[in-house]
């Protein structure tokens, strides 16, 4: 009966864990189509309506060479400064959480590994 209710609690655990994930993604998602999408496009291809005209060009985070050396932190960092000398503004304004929930969600553009 104790192996029952220890399994019983582990899965309502990872349920709950799987709620809050699919909570995350979908605030990322929110965050970068309302914040990333015009330039970097709803593929995250870098081609959104906004990036004609801009040089350098948005990212394209299906690239696997941007992944090669894109980390969360860095990513985080450039979201929150902006890039300077780039059309890339600071979102400043972002909560943590909002912040974090972008990032993550730009992974979901990350090609797969070869």
């Amino acid at each position: 009966m104790a192996r029952t209710g220890l399994l019983a609690v582990l899965c309502l655990a990872l349920g709950a864990a799987g709620a809050a994930l699919a909570q995350g993604d979908a605030q990322g998602a929110q965050v970068y189509r309302s914040r990333c999408a015009l330039c970097h496009g709803r593929a995250g291809d870098g081609r959104g309506a906004g990036a004609a005209g801009l040089t350098p060009r948005p990212a394209d985070f299906t690239r696997p060479e941007l992944w090669a050396r894109a980390t969360p932190d860095a990513l985080a960092t450039t979201v929150r400064q902006g890039r300077p000398g780039t059309p890339m503004p600071p979102f400043a304004d972002l909560s943590d959480d909002d912040l974090q929930a972008v990032v993550a969600y730009l992974a979901t553009f990350r090609p797969p590994a070869p």
